[in-house]
Protein backbone atom coordinates (compact mmCIF):
# COMPACT_ATOMS: atom_id res chain seq x y z
CA UNK A 1 0.00 0.00 0.00
CA UNK A 2 2.85 2.35 0.96
CA UNK A 3 4.20 1.70 -2.98
CA UNK A 4 1.20 2.87 -4.13
CA UNK A 5 0.69 5.83 -2.59
CA UNK A 6 4.18 7.50 -2.90
CA UNK A 7 3.41 6.63 -6.60
CA UNK A 8 0.59 8.67 -6.52
CA UNK A 9 2.03 11.67 -4.70
CA UNK A 10 4.73 11.85 -7.15
CA UNK A 11 1.81 12.33 -9.88
CA UNK A 12 -0.11 14.68 -7.26
CA UNK A 13 3.40 16.61 -7.39
CA UNK A 14 3.53 16.40 -10.83
CA UNK A 15 -0.12 18.54 -11.35
CA UNK A 16 1.17 20.76 -8.67
CA UNK A 17 -1.52 20.20 -6.18
CA UNK A 18 -0.90 20.36 -2.88
CA UNK A 19 0.42 17.10 -1.26
CA UNK A 20 -2.20 15.64 1.40
CA UNK A 21 -1.15 14.20 4.86
CA UNK A 22 -2.74 10.96 4.46
CA UNK A 23 -3.55 9.45 7.83
CA UNK A 24 -4.96 6.26 6.73
CA UNK A 25 -6.48 4.47 3.93
CA UNK A 26 -9.00 1.78 4.92
CA UNK A 27 -9.96 -1.37 3.05
CA UNK A 28 -13.82 -1.58 4.01
CA UNK A 29 -16.66 -4.78 3.53
CA UNK A 30 -19.16 -2.13 3.01
CA UNK A 31 -19.82 1.47 2.50
CA UNK A 32 -19.32 3.86 5.40
CA UNK A 33 -22.32 5.27 7.10
CA UNK A 34 -20.35 7.65 9.55
CA UNK A 35 -21.07 11.19 9.48
CA UNK A 36 -17.32 12.28 9.50
CA UNK A 37 -16.83 10.63 5.68
CA UNK A 38 -17.88 12.23 2.69
CA UNK A 39 -18.65 10.05 -0.33
CA UNK A 40 -16.58 11.10 -3.00
CA UNK A 41 -17.27 8.01 -5.70
CA UNK A 42 -18.35 4.47 -5.94
CA UNK A 43 -16.69 2.89 -3.08
CA UNK A 44 -14.40 5.81 -2.18
CA UNK A 45 -14.78 7.80 0.93
CA UNK A 46 -12.81 10.64 2.67
CA UNK A 47 -12.14 12.37 5.86
CA UNK A 48 -11.55 15.68 4.98
CA UNK A 49 -10.02 16.34 8.89
CA UNK A 50 -7.94 13.43 9.10
CA UNK A 51 -7.10 13.31 5.49
CA UNK A 52 -8.16 9.37 5.34
CA UNK A 53 -9.50 7.62 2.52
CA UNK A 54 -12.01 4.41 2.69
CA UNK A 55 -12.52 2.65 -0.07
CA UNK A 56 -15.08 -0.58 -0.44
CA UNK A 57 -12.86 -4.09 -1.19
CA UNK A 58 -13.16 -4.72 -4.81
CA UNK A 59 -10.29 -6.00 -7.29
CA UNK A 60 -6.49 -5.24 -7.21
CA UNK A 61 -7.44 -2.78 -9.95
CA UNK A 62 -10.61 -1.12 -8.47
CA UNK A 63 -9.18 -0.52 -5.09
CA UNK A 64 -6.21 1.00 -7.02
CA UNK A 65 -8.62 3.33 -8.76
CA UNK A 66 -10.51 4.14 -5.98
CA UNK A 67 -7.07 5.06 -4.09
CA UNK A 68 -5.82 7.30 -6.91
CA UNK A 69 -9.76 9.00 -6.77
CA UNK A 70 -9.18 9.66 -2.82
CA UNK A 71 -5.33 10.76 -3.29
CA UNK A 72 -6.55 13.38 -5.21
CA UNK A 73 -9.89 14.47 -3.90
CA UNK A 74 -7.59 15.38 -1.15
CA UNK A 75 -5.18 17.03 -3.13
CA UNK A 76 -7.23 18.94 -4.66
CA UNK A 77 -9.45 19.58 -1.36
CA UNK A 78 -6.20 21.15 -0.07
CA UNK A 79 -5.22 23.05 -2.90
CA UNK A 80 -8.52 25.08 -3.66
CA UNK A 81 -10.36 24.24 -0.69
CA UNK A 82 -13.26 22.51 -2.31
CA UNK A 83 -14.10 19.19 -3.33
CA UNK A 84 -13.76 18.60 -7.10
CA UNK A 85 -14.46 15.19 -7.66
CA UNK A 86 -14.95 15.32 -11.65
CA UNK A 87 -11.27 16.62 -12.19
CA UNK A 88 -10.24 14.14 -9.47
CA UNK A 89 -11.87 11.15 -11.45
CA UNK A 90 -10.27 12.91 -14.90
CA UNK A 91 -6.76 12.73 -12.70
CA UNK A 92 -7.40 8.97 -11.45
CA UNK A 93 -8.37 7.99 -14.97
CA UNK A 94 -5.14 9.72 -16.62
CA UNK A 95 -2.75 8.08 -13.99
CA UNK A 96 -3.97 4.75 -13.22
CA UNK A 97 -2.30 2.75 -16.02
CA UNK A 98 1.15 4.52 -15.36
CA UNK A 99 0.10 3.29 -11.36
CA UNK A 100 -0.85 -0.42 -11.95
CA UNK A 101 2.67 -0.53 -14.18
CA UNK A 102 4.67 1.45 -11.43
CA UNK A 103 3.68 -0.95 -8.42
CA UNK A 104 3.79 -3.87 -10.31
Amino acid sequence: MERIVSTILRFVQLEELETPDIGRIFLVEKPVLDKNWVYVYEGVYVNLESESIAIVKSTYDNDIFRILVGVFVLSLYKTYGTLLIDTAVKLARKYFFKTIVSVK
